[in-house]
């Protein structure tokens, strides 16, 4: 009976954090760096504020919209993927589709010359 209500306790634990928001700057902060890794200086078309402001956007809104266990599960996906191949995973999962999608049209789109 110890050994049951011990399981049902951390079950309940990994279950409510599984849930919830994320809160570890570490993983905005990932995101956002990975984000910038892309951004291309000699692209005269978007300047590096505009980016910035892109990643930062859907580094926050993957915070406020994913769970930590969706994120680690797509980190999986995408682990060690051509770029190519990584744009198309993100792009399947409907929640990054809709993030990418927003933030690109609000600081991105309008400032492409």
């Amino acid at each position: 009976m110890k050994k049951i209500i011990i399981l049902i306790f951390f079950s309940l634990i990994y279950s409510h954090n599984s849930y919830t928001k994320i809160e570890d700057k570490r993983v905005w902060e990932n995101f956002y760096n990975n984000c910038m890794s892309k951004y291309n200086p000699s692209d005269s078309r978007i300047s590096k504020q505009n980016f910035q402001n892109y990643c930062g956007c859907c580094a926050d809104n993957v915070m406020d919209q994913f769970t930590l266990n969706e994120v680690l599960e797509m980190d999986k996906k995408v682990l060690s993927k051509s770029d190519k191949e990584m744009t198309q995973v993100i792009i399947l999962n409907e929640k990054m589709k809709k993030i990418t999608t927003y933030c690109f049209n609000t600081y991105v789109r309008a400032y492409i010359k």
